[in-house]
Formats: C-alpha cells, structure tokens, sequence
C-alpha cells in the first residue's frame, strides 16, 4: 500500500512538473485533472508530497525570479 501511495504521488509530482514548465497561462482540462489528482492523494500522499518535492521552493522562486506566468 506505502509502494502505490508512493507511486501515485511520484505521478503527481511529475505531471505537475510538466503543467510548471508548460507555464502558468495554460488554464483548463489539465490543471483541472491535476487538482483533482492531489485531492484523490489524500492526507497521507499530501504529507509526502510537500515534503519530498518541494514544490512550495520552486514556485518561490520562480515568482522571485519573475518567471512564473510565462
């Protein structure tokens, strides 16, 4: 179960990598799914993934660099 969770939340990181690189300005189906993907990871898989993607640093710093809606 630990493994499939794990999975799931290594998926995740990378479709959303890929929605990040895609830009911002990209408003529709795909962002839609990826929400809808986190949710489905639940509590457990919310945990890993903030805490091994560090998500929240790279969209920092991508706003810093004011880079974040091109």
């Amino acid at each position: 179960r630990r493994q499939e969770r794990l999975a799931r939340v290594a998926r995740f990181s990378a479709d959303l990598n890929v929605a990040l690189m895609g830009g911002a300005r990209r408003v529709g189906r795909e962002w839609t799914r990826l929400a809808s993907d986190f949710v489905r990871l639940g509590p457990l898989g919310w945990h890993a993934f903030f805490r091994d993607s560090r998500v929240v640093d790279r969209v920092v710093s991508r706003f810093r660099a004011g880079l974040a809606w091109e």
